[in-house]
């Protein structure tokens, strides 16, 4: 699943927004409930500039608790963010979670 940054804001809110990927990770992963967080990792492999449109990759080991239709069991995503141009500028990112 890719997602880009500038679309995932919600309804009625400006495209504008800067979303960093702990934010999109957030939203995507835990339905904005920070509550539901429990660590990140990665690696910063190259530097992001200010205007750089990123993307971020997410790959869900059980999708089901990811959307929080899981039967409460805790998720673990891995994650790549890469700039307009293809550059990788966080690799190797894993998000843990707890189930809704």
């Amino acid at each position: 699943m890719a997602l880009d940054h500038s679309l995932v804001g919600e309804p009625g809110e400006p495209h504008e927004r800067s979303w960093t990927s702990t934010d999109a990770l957030l939203h995507t992963l835990c339905g904005s409930d920070p509550a539901r967080f429990a660590s990140m990792s990665g690696r910063f492999t190259h530097p992001v500039l200010p205007g750089d449109s990123l993307t971020i990759s997410i790959w869900v080991a059980d999708a089901a608790t990811a959307a929080g239709d899981g039967p409460g069991r805790d998720g673990r995503a891995r994650f790549q963010t890469a700039t307009q141009d293809g550059t990788v500028v966080i690799d190797r990112g894993v998000m843990r979670f707890r189930g809704a």
